[in-house]
């Protein structure tokens, strides 16, 4: 299964950016989607350089370096995106669940630089049908930050499902101080939630930190929002027909 992950801004919503960044989005998803015993290849198909690999450094206090490997060294290596060579140039992440179950996450990141993420977009395009060909190993998930990029097309063409991240006003009451506050007749604005669709709902996912998407421990407000996510990628996983993946065996994180 490959799919792909970007973020859209509803007309009138009132938002004039994504609430989440869709780099951080997939990264979650991934590991959602892993947490039911697939093994995951997370795609950073961005063309903008949003530094994916740096910020799940961070995040995660891990090295990654998309210089030393990730879309720079695969296009470098002229290779065919098969399955096995796209393993040697992948970072693994670290899981986050202790269960034996739990599949890998592995993250081919793009070029920091906007001009070389420019590049690997369009190589990724070009080779849109091999891309899609590893979804016959592994779950595949392709970040789409940004919009109006040719290449992004090329890619969501061959995608079984593309999934769209939508941000929304809240309904439902704030919790934790808020809610109490509410009950003394102190009302605040509903929390915006974002909305994921992939032809079906998948789900609705409250204020969570990127930093906590992208693998920092989070607090105790936050857990609501990575159940959300983890319902949400069960059910694209349900949607997709998703089965267990061979286990692949990259590089690791150094």
């Amino acid at each position: 299964m490959m799919a792909t992950v970007h973020s859209a801004l509803s007309t009138g919503s009132g938002f004039d950016a994504p609430l989440i960044e869709t780099g951080a989005l997939t990264v979650a998803l991934a590991h959602g989607l892993a947490a039911g015993g697939v093994d995951v290849l997370v795609i950073d198909a961005d063309a903008h350089g949003t530094r994916l690999a740096q910020r799940i450094a961070a995040a995660t206090k891990i090295r990654l370096r998309s210089d030393e490997r990730g879309l720079p060294t695969l296009v470098a290596s002229r290779a065919s995106l098969g399955p096995d060579n796209v393993v040697r140039h992948c970072w693994s992440l670290p899981k986050r669940s202790s269960s034996p179950t739990t599949g890998s996450v592995l993250l081919a990141a793009a070029p920091c630089h906007p001009d070389g993420a420019r590049h690997t977009a369009a190589w990724l395009a070009e080779r849109a049908e091999q891309l899609a060909a590893l979804g016959q190993r592994f779950v595949v998930v392709v970040s789409l930050p940004g919009a109006g990029v040719q290449a992004y097309r090329a890619l969501q063409a061959v995608a079984h499902t593309n999934v769209v991240a939508d941000p929304r006003q809240g309904t439902a009451a704030p919790g934790g101080r808020r809610a109490v506050l509410a009950a003394f007749g102190l009302h605040s604005t509903p929390d915006p939630v974002t909305v994921l669709c992939a032809g079906t709902l998948l789900g609705a996912v409250g204020p969570v930190s990127e930093r906590v998407l992208l693998g920092a421990r989070p607090r105790r407000r936050e857990h609501a929002a990575l159940g959300a996510l983890e319902t949400a990628a069960a059910c694209l996983a349900a949607t997709a027909g998703c089965a267990a993946a061979a286990p692949a065996q990259p590089g690791g994180t150094r």
